[in-house]
């Protein structure tokens, strides 16, 4: 009994605008790609 209520408690509540964690790390790599990709655009193209 006890260990059922300790399972309970380390249930993750899920983020705030996305419908699972992974998916919000997902948009963050996307992310981080995209601007990774861009500023090196920038940089060939400026240099």
């Amino acid at each position: 009994m006890k260990e059922e209520q300790d399972s309970t408690k380390n249930i993750e509540a899920p983020p705030p605008f996305m419908k699972s964690w992974k998916n919000l790390y997902r948009l963050v790599l996307i992310s981080l790609l995209f601007l990774i990709i861009l500023f090196y655009l920038l940089t060939v193209t400026l240099s």
